[in-house]
């Protein structure tokens, strides 16, 4: 009976394993693809960048289900896999803040001003001003965690077989 009880317990953990690493997964790239390119765009000054982060920031309300039927499966199985699923989850937070933080500051002097009101000269001089001043690190970040995002998804490879078998067996 304790047995069968373990067996069903493992394979639901398995399955939720199973259901949130592609999820979360995609969602760390999508949210690295989306503020990477407002991390390029040089005209983003112009732009709402409400429109990027209101997207971003529901996909971050989404990552921390994934992340935790990812991470609940990993602890009992490979404890340092979910260690580094964990940095990586940190790290998309993290890219998320330091982009806002360049976004906000290409807009310019305030979020008053009004893009429409700087020339383009003006407008290139706050992105590259907002690029030296926190945009770098930024794009560091979003390195780091696609390079991260790679390595992790190779390793996770080796788990989503274990939680194949399981749920098979």
């Amino acid at each position: 009976m304790i047995s069968q009880l373990t067996g069903f317990m493992e394979k639901r953990q398995a399955r939720g394993f199973l259901n949130g690493v592609q999820a979360w997964y995609h969602t760390c790239v999508k949210i690295s693809e989306l503020l990477g390119e407002a991390l390029y765009d040089e005209a983003i000054g112009e732009k709402d960048i409400g429109v990027v982060l209101d997207k971003v920031d529901r996909m971050l309300f989404a990552l921390r289900n994934e992340a935790a039927d990812v991470r609940g499966f990993l602890r009992r199985k490979d404890p340092r896999l979910a260690e580094r699923v964990e940095n990586a989850s940190t790290q998309v937070f993290e890219l998320r803040n330091e982009t806002t933080r360049f976004l906000m500051r290409c807009q310019g002097p305030g979020p008053f001003m009004g893009s429409r009101e700087l020339n383009g000269q003006t407008r290139m001089l706050y992105y590259y001003r907002a690029l030296e001043e926190v945009g770098f690190k930024a794009r560091q970040v979003n390195s780091a965690l696609e390079g991260e995002l790679k390595a992790i998804w190779r390793d996770l490879q080796r788990m989503i077989l274990v939680a194949e078998q399981t749920v098979a067996g």
